[in-house]
């Protein structure tokens, strides 16, 4: 039996990212939505449970979100509050709070090397600078 396409006639919000707004134009004349006045039903579709409910704000309350992330300009972005509220302006920085850059493991050569080849520049020694590039090309 074919459904009857009675119901809503469709409606979509205007602030969709491109090509979203025909998309779901044309979902809706696929499957109308169900008549706002509820004539034709029986009886109230019974009501979510709580954490369906919980859950469903949290997404929509993400969603949000996103859609006002996806109407910002890069330079609105820049200008947005942060999103990291509690961490230092500094953490990545060698100085200053926060967690410092990440090095990747060094072996103890070439901290050997490191420390030799700074020794070299603060005391113009060539003799560290030599120590220093034979302990880099190992």
């Amino acid at each position: 039996m074919p459904r009857d396409r009675k119901g809503q006639a469709p409606r979509v919000p205007n602030d969709q990212a491109y090509g979203m707004r025909n998309e779901l134009m044309e979902a809706q004349k696929q499957m109308p939505l169900p008549d706002a006045s509820g004539a034709g039903t029986n009886a109230a579709p019974p009501a979510p449970p709580a954490a369906e409910v919980n859950g469903q704000a949290a997404f929509e309350e993400m969603l949000a979100k996103v859609r006002q992330m996806q109407r910002l300009s890069p330079g609105e972005t820049l200008r947005a509050p942060t999103q990291r509220p509690r961490e230092p302006l500094t953490a990545g920085l060698p100085t200053g709070p926060g967690a410092g850059p990440v090095r990747p493991p060094t072996t103890p050569r070439a901290q050997a090397a490191e420390l030799l080849s700074r020794l070299a520049m603060q005391t113009g020694d060539p003799k560290y600078a030599r120590l220093a590039r034979r302990a880099s090309r190992r």
